[in-house]
C-alpha cells in the first residue's frame, strides 16, 4: 500500500508538470511549483524515479517559461508607460512654448524629477514602515536562510537570504501582493536569481483593512557586502521602494 502511495506522488508530479508545461504561457507554470515538490518528495522516498524525475524537469521547465513571460510583459507595460509619460511631457512643452513660459515648465520638471530620485534613494531597513497609495508595509526581518531539503541548496559560494513582510490593504478596494510578481534583488550592484523554497510565500488578495505575512528568497554571494532588495507595487510606474538588507 505504502509502495503504491508514493508511487502516486510520483504519477502526480509527471502528470501535473506536464499540465504545468502546456499552460505555461497563460501563466500554467505555477502549477510547476506543485509537481516540483510532489517530484522531489517522491524521490526522496526511493520510488519510480523515471516519472519524478520527468515531472520535476517539466515543472521547472513551466516554472521558467512562465517567469520569463511575467518578465516581458511587465517590461512591455514599462516601456508602455515611458511612451504615454514622454508624450504628456511632450505636449506639456509644446503648451508652454506657445505662452512664453518654458522657465516655469522647467522649474517645474526639476521639481518633479528631484523628488521621484529622492523617492528612488530612499532606502529602508528592518523595522520601518512603508506607505502607498493602496498598502502600509511593514519590513520585518532579513536573515541568511538554510533550507532543511537536500535537494535545494544554493549554488557554491551563495547563500539564500529570506526577507519577510507584513502587508496591509489600506486602500477602499481589493489589492493582490505575491513573492513572485514586482520583486528584484542586487548583490553589489549585480542582479540576483529569485529562489521560491520556503512555505510562508507571499500570495494573498486582501480586502480593504486586512493582511498578509509572507517571505520572498534570493540566492546572493556569501561574501556580498551590499544587498539591496526593490519592490515595484505598481506595473503602470517605474516607482520602486528600496530594502536595505544588507
Amino acid at each position: 500500500m505504502e509502495q503504491n502511495q508514493s508511487n502516486g506522488l510520483a504519477v502526480a508530479s509527471m502528470v501535473i508538470g506536464i499540465v504545468s508545461l502546456l499552460l505555461s504561457c497563460c501563466y500554467g507554470g505555477f502549477l510547476g511549483l506543485i509537481g516540483l515538490i510532489l517530484g522531489i518528495i517522491a524521490i526522496s522516498k526511493g520510488q519510480k524515479k523515471g516519472m519524478a524525475i520527468t515531472g520535476i524537469i517539466t515543472s521547472v521547465i513551466a516554472m521558467i517559461i512562465t517567469i520569463i513571460a511575467i518578465g516581458m510583459g511587465m517590461s512591455l507595460i514599462d516601456e508602455l508607460s515611458k511612451s504615454s509619460d514622454d508624450e504628456v511631457k511632450k505636449v506639456n512643452t509644446e503648451a508652454v512654448s506657445d505662452t512664453g513660459d518654458i522657465s516655469n515648465n522647467d522649474n517645474t520638471e526639476n521639481d518633479n524629477s528631484s523628488e521621484e530620485e529622492s523617492a528612488v534613494d530612499t532606502q529602508y531597513k528592518v523595522g520601518d514602515v512603508i506607505e502607498t497609495k493602496d498598502v502600509r508595509i511593514t519590513f520585518l526581518s532579513a536573515d541568511e536562510f538554510e533550507s532543511n531539503n537536500e535537494f535545494l541548496t544554493p549554488k557554491e559560494g551563495y547563500v539564500y537570504y529570506r526577507m519577510e513582510f507584513e502587508f496591509e490593504n489600506i486602500s477602499d478596494g481589493d489589492h493582490s501582493v505575491s513573492s513572485m510578481m514586482g520583486w528584484e534583488c542586487y548583490a553589489d550592484g549585480y542582479s540576483m536569481d529569485q529562489s521560491f523554497i520556503g512555505d510562508d510565500d507571499l500570495s494573498a488578495t486582501l480586502s480593504s483593512g486586512k493582511k498578509a505575512k509572507g517571505s520572498v528568497y534570493f540566492e546572493v554571494p556569501s561574501d556580498a557586502n551590499e544587498i539591496e532588495l526593490e519592490y515595484n507595487d505598481n506595473v503602470w510606474t517605474s516607482n520602486k521602494i528600496v530594502f536595505k538588507v544588507k
